[in-house]
C-alpha cells in the first residue's frame, strides 16, 4: 500500500487525539507521527496516558488531556489560540469527534468506529460502553458542522458515512503502520487468532469451532490466540483439548506479535464489525493463509484465502478442517 503522503500533498498539521491511548488507535497514531504520513506534525493533543516520548524527540509540541471533560474543553481553547497563530496549518482530529468550535484552519475528521454511524447496532458488550458510544453519537451529530471533510479507511466505511453526513465531503485515506519484518522458516502454529472479548469480534465463534475441530480431526494441531485484554478468564486458561494445543497470549508488542504471525500457517478473522480491521492486512503483510467471516471490509481487503458465510462455529470448523 502506498502511504498517504505519497498521494496527496498536505501541509503541517495539528493533531488533536485526545481520545487515542491503546488498541488500534494508538498504532495508527504512532505511525502517523512517526512516518509523517499525511504531513509533518507540528503539534499533538493526545491522552494523558499516551507515551509522547517519540513525538517530543522529533520536536512536536505535546499537550496531555485527561479523561475528563473539562480536561477536554480546556484542549480546545488551547487549540483554538494554537490554530489562530498557524492558519495555514491543518488540524487532523484523530479519533472520531469533531471540535466543539469551528475553526478558520482546515479541520478534517479521521473516522475510525463504525459504531459512531447509525446504520450499526449500538454494542451490548458493557453498559459503559454502550452509553459512551450513545454519547460520542450525539456528539458527532452536533458537531459535525465544524468539520471541512472526513476520512476513513476503507470503501465501506464512506459509504455508511456518506449516508449519514451527505452534506461532508468523504475521501478515503487508508495507512498501515510500519510492520516489522520478521520472517521465521519454522511454522509452530497451524492457525492464530488476533481478537478480543468484545462482542463483535466472535470469539465464541472460534472457540467453539476449535472444539468441533478438535473432536472431529485425527491430526494434532497447534493455535495461537492472541488478546488484547489485560486479563485472560480463568474459563478459557482452562480450556483443555485432546488434538489441540492453545497457545494463549496476551498484550503482546509489536515485534512479539510480528514473529508469531510469521510462525503461523493460517489467520482466522471472526469479526463481524470492522472500519478497517488491521488483523487481516497483518497477516496478509507475513504471508498468511486467510479464513474470515464474509463481510464487506473483509471483501474489500482483497486478501481473504477463504470465507464463511454466517457467523456459524459449525461452518468455520469445516472451513478450517479443510485448510489445516
Amino acid at each position: 500500500m502506498h502511504h498517504a503522503l505519497d498521494l496527496i500533498s498536505i501541509t503541517v498539521m495539528i493533531v488533536f487525539a485526545v481520545n487515542i491511548h491503546t488498541g488500534g488507535g494508538k498504532v495508527l497514531l504512532d505511525e502517523l507521527i512517526e512516518g509523517r504520513q499525511f504531513g509533518p506534525v507540528s503539534a499533538l493533543f493526545v491522552d494523558s496516558r499516551y507515551d509522547v516520548s517519540r513525538a517530543q524527540e522529533l520536536g512536536i509540541k505535546t499537550f496531555p488531556v485527561y479523561s475528563n471533560l473539562k480536561s477536554r474543553m480546556n484542549a480546545e481553547l488551547d487549540l483554538t489560540k494554537i490554530a489562530a497563530q498557524n492558519p495555514n496549518e491543518e488540524i487532523l482530529f484523530f479519533g472520531n469527534l469533531p471540535p466543539k468550535r469551528r475553526l478558520a484552519n482546515k479541520s478534517i475528521l479521521y473516522l475510525q468506529s463504525c459504531f459512531l454511524l447509525s446504520e450499526i447496532s449500538l454494542p451490548k458488550d458493557s453498559l459503559k460502553l454502550f452509553l459512551r458510544i450513545i454519547l460520542e453519537r450525539c456528539w458527532l451529530q452536533n458537531f459535525i458542522k465544524n468539520i471541512n471533510v472526513i476520512w476513513v479507511q476503507t470503501r465501506w466505511m464512506t459509504q455508511l458515512v456518506s449516508k449519514d453526513f451527505p452534506t461532508v465531503p468523504v475521501e478515503k485515506r487508508p495507512f498501515l503502520p510500519e510492520l516489522p519484518k520478521v520472517f521465521s522458516t519454522e511454522k509452530k502454529y497451524d492457525f492464530i487468532s488476533v481478537t478480543s472479548f468484545l462482542k463483535h469480534k466472535n470469539i465464541k465463534t472460534l472457540i467453539k469451532a476449535l472444539e468441533i475441530l478438535d473432536a472431529e480431526t485425527n491430526k494434532l494441531l497447534s493455535v495461537a490466540l492472541v488478546l488484547d485484554s489485560s486479563e485472560i478468564p480463568v474459563k478459557l486458561k482452562e480450556k483443555r483439548f485432546k488434538n489441540i494445543k492453545l497457545n494463549i497470549v496476551n498484550n503482546l508488542a509489536r515485534q512479539e506479535l510480528a514473529q508469531l504471525y510469521s510462525e503461523s500457517k493460517v489467520s482466522v478473522v471472526t469479526s463481524s464489525l470492522e472500519s478497517f480491521c488491521l488483523p487481516l492486512h497483518e497477516s496478509a503483510f507475513y504471508k498468511l493463509k486467510i479464513i474470515a467471516l464474509d463481510t464487506p471490509f473483509a471483501r474489500e481487503s482483497g486478501v481473504v484465502s477463504a470465507f464463511y458465510s454466517k457467523n456459524s462455529s459449525e461452518e468455520l470448523a469445516r472451513l478450517m478442517a479443510n485448510t489445516s
